[in-house]
């Protein structure tokens, strides 16, 4: 009997940070950061009496931060990206992870560690996703089905600078579902089939 398992896990992680330059006369109101990682998996089984299933997946992950304090103004930008996928033998490749988020935040000093903002967020995925329990599978999302866009206007707490809590008492959020096959399951009634975009107002509360 032999049991093989093999597990690699590569974190390519050089954090860039691009705080205030040093040169004479550059811009030194910016901030920026980010870092990447990858994680491979693979686990063999040779002649092992317990069982088992060889398998292979990999999640690369990336995310990056800029920005901008000067006088009054803080602007907050964020990006972060994540994407996995696992091979069996026996159910084929599956999507483990899958996330796209993008933010922009606009902030003027009324006190402090307080902003007036004002916000936008993007939040959707990078490629098809599907029900595994049916036979075929099923479709369920795929990019911007769903995609929900964000905006509002509120209040800023920043008290550190790896902590924001933003409030918009009133925000605007369109849900986009690019496949008219897919509206259905994310709140569509029969007679809004053919529109790509669903409006909704209410109050939002984001917190990085």
């Amino acid at each position: 009997m032999k049991k093989i398992l093999l597990t690699m896990v590569l974190l390519a992680g050089g954090v860039l940070c691009a705080k205030a330059s040093q040169v004479p006369g550059a811009d030194t109101c910016w901030t920026k950061s980010g870092n990447f990682g990858l994680n491979l998996t693979q686990v063999s089984f040779s002649n092992w009496a317990a069982g088992g299933d060889n398998a292979f997946g990999f999640t690369a992950s990336f995310n990056y931060s800029a920005d901008m304090k000067k006088g009054k103004s803080l602007w907050q930008n964020r990006i972060e990206a994540m994407y996995g996928l696992n091979k069996t033998k026996s159910d084929g490749t599956k999507k483990t992870n899958d996330r796209l988020y993008i933010s922009s935040n606009y902030g003027y000093s009324i006190g402090k560690a307080w902003y007036v903002s004002a916000m936008a967020e993007l939040s959707t995925q990078f490629a098809n996703g599907y029900n595994y329990g049916t036979n075929p599978n099923t479709k369920i999302s795929e990019f911007m089905a769903p995609g929900y866009l964000t905006a509002g206007l509120g209040v800023k707490w920043n008290p550190k600078s790896y902590f924001t809590a933003t409030l918009s008492a009133a925000s605007w959020r369109g849900v986009v579902v690019r496949d008219s096959s897919l509206r259905a399951n994310y709140g569509w009634k029969a007679d809004e089939m053919d529109r790509v975009i669903r409006n909704e107002i209410g109050g939002d509360l984001t917190m990085v």
